[in-house]
């Protein structure tokens, strides 16, 4: 189980690392979870995607994510 915490981690690391390629490069993780039916993981690299396009939109600059 991934949490609100990890996304978050993974987010920040992947920016840092890959800068705005890093949206790219969940999104075509989502792609290849779908072709191998993997549906947790590829729901887990939907939910990383998320923080990741709001995180390069500015939103959560140093702050917790908090997932309802």
């Amino acid at each position: 189980m991934i949490t609100a915490a990890d996304l978050h981690a993974l987010a920040r690391f992947m920016v840092e690392t890959h800068g705005p390629k890093a949206l790219g490069l969940a999104e075509r993780a989502v792609g290849e979870m779908e072709a191998l039916n993997e549906r947790v993981s590829a729901d887990h690299w939907l939910a990383l995607r998320a923080v990741l396009a709001d995180m390069l939109d500015g939103h959560h600059a140093g702050e917790t994510i908090r997932i309802h």
